[in-house]
């Protein structure tokens, strides 16, 4: 089915299914003149949206019409079938818990111009949750071993960092920390690190008091080690005088959760690309010592006729800058994710898609990308080569 055929289809489904017309239809239509425009939006679902991508830049769009077929008009997709409305409704609700929880804590909203491209991507791990529960479990522990507060739930995820002694009250009332407080935070931190990922660094960070004597605020801006995160904690006053400091990842500004979210690892990956895509074949491949060979085993993707290859990455604000044309964004360290103790560690924390043969010169590689709507190249010094790509899944589909 060429891109004609596609878009046929696509006016078709328009005029059989009220839930399609309009706005899901131009989007649809948009997308196959334009396939690049494709948006995650802010949702988690790198992995996802790459595929969907992936499907759309087939000279053949035969998979992309089912899938819409499958949202719209409840037909199966690749042998799974959703029950009657699952994906669409499902995914708009998913759609809107996330507007109404970053409308009270803050972060990126979702923009109802990207709508379509989020159910369409999101629709895919939905679809491997019906096909196989058990994987999907194991695919949002995944989630969770990429970002702490994955499952966190309001009202239910409040976690005790530490108590402290009733007589730093004063400072607190204050708006002060003293370098006696700040040590005791920083060597109480334990849970902190394990569970939540970041250790507490004082420096620059302010105190806001709620209730003067038994409540106040921390704000941690851009300070709790490794990944820079701006977090709150909150100090209350217990019944038996002593200071009890929490914190809440529910609340936690621009957080990665169970509304419409899903992160996948390798393994996660697989998954998806043969039991749901219908993948030929889904390989990973580690980005060890210098990164080099496996630059030569992905490339060789490109010779042949369905390729696909996704990146992991790191640092996903080098990327971003890099996608904004900022000049030499690799040239410098990328800066750590949360590492948690009690957590397996992760492969990378975005995904990107490898557009075509990755390239290499005396000191730098250069990686044809594209991500969040648009192509560019990353030039990444070979020295950090490993550092910013953790390895690629990569086959045929």
């Amino acid at each position: 089915m060429d891109r004609n055929q596609a878009i046929a289809h696509a006016d078709r489904l328009a005029s059989s299914s009220t839930d399609f017309a309009d706005y899901y239809h131009e989007r649809a239509v948009e997308l196959l003149n334009d396939p690049d425009d494709l948006m995650q939006g802010a949702f988690g679902v790198c992995a996802m949206t790459s595929m969907v991508w992936s499907l759309l830049h087939q000279a053949d769009l035969t998979k992309f019409v089912a899938l819409l077929d499958a949202v719209f008009a409840d037909a199966p997709f690749n042998g799974i079938q959703a029950p009657p409305g699952k994906l669409l409704e499902g995914r708009q609700k998913q759609f809107d818990r996330k507007k109404d929880h970053r409308s009270v804590v803050g972060g990126n909203l979702p923009d109802s111009d990207y709508e379509l491209d989020f159910i369409l991507a999101r629709s895919l791990g939905k679809l491997l949750k019906i096909k196989s529960p058990l994987i999907y479990s194991a695919a949002l522990d995944e989630s969770s071993w990429m970002v702490a507060n994955f499952k966190a739930r309001e009202g239910t995820s409040v976690a005790v960092i530490c108590e402290l002694s009733p007589a730093y009250a004063a400072e607190l009332n204050a708006g002060t920390i003293s370098d006696r407080l700040a040590h005791e935070l920083r060597m109480n931190d334990l849970v902190a690190q394990m569970y939540w990922g970041f250790a507490i660094h004082t420096a620059g960070a302010t105190v806001t008091t709620v209730t003067p004597g038994s409540h106040w605020t921390l704000l941690l801006a851009g300070n709790t080690i490794p990944d820079r995160k701006t977090r709150t904690l909150t100090i209350k006053a217990t019944s038996g005088g002593a200071l009890q400091v929490t914190y809440d990842p529910f609340g936690e500004p621009g957080s990665y959760q169970r509304d419409g979210d899903l992160g996948v690892g390798p393994t996660g990956m697989s998954w998806l690309m043969l039991d749901v895509l219908g993948a030929k074949s889904c390989r990973f491949e580690h980005s060890f010592l210098d990164g080099l060979d496996a630059i030569k085993t992905v490339n060789a993707e490109f010779d042949q006729p369905h390729p696909f290859v996704y990146a992991f990455v790191d640092s996903s604000v080098n990327w971003q800058a890099a996608k904004r044309g900022e000049a030499t964004p690799f040239d410098v360290a990328p800066t750590p994710h949360a590492r948690y103790i009690a957590k397996p560690p992760v492969t990378g924390t975005h995904i990107v898609v490898v557009t075509g043969k990755i390239t290499e010169s005396p000191t730098h590689v250069r990686v044809p990308c594209w991500t969040w709507g648009v192509r560019f190249t990353a030039d990444i010094p070979k020295g950090y080569l490993t550092a910013y790509i953790r390895g690629y899944a990569h086959g045929q589909l």
